[in-house]
């Protein structure tokens, strides 16, 4: 639990091909399809909060706000140096008004 109580809660995707009943304590959801504003992010974990600070510059720059919560996906394997791992983040986009 987060410092001074709280929810921390994340998430693990993977696709399916068929229905699944997910073990005690977990929950599927489906993923909803819409517009994302991407990037790549090559290097250590601790330096993405870098990586977010320039798609959320370019997500202004655009003229878009971000729609929902970020995802990451992490691209690279377990062992990878850190210096190689690669990552993706992802914000759903969309129009400012």
């Amino acid at each position: 639990m987060p410092p001074g109580g709280g929810c921390s809660c994340g998430g693990i995707c993977a696709p399916v091909s068929r229905a699944i009943d997910p073990p005690g304590g977990w929950q599927v959801q489906e993923l909803p399809a819409g517009s994302f504003a991407s990037l790549l992010h090559v290097g250590p974990y601790d330096t993405l909060g870098v990586a977010y600070e320039t798609l959320t510059r370019w997500v202004h720059a655009h003229e878009l706000i971000t729609a929902g919560p970020p995802r990451e996906v992490y691209l690279s394997e377990p062992g990878t140096p850190p210096a190689e791992l690669n990552t993706v983040i992802e914000f759903p986009v969309a129009a400012a008004r």
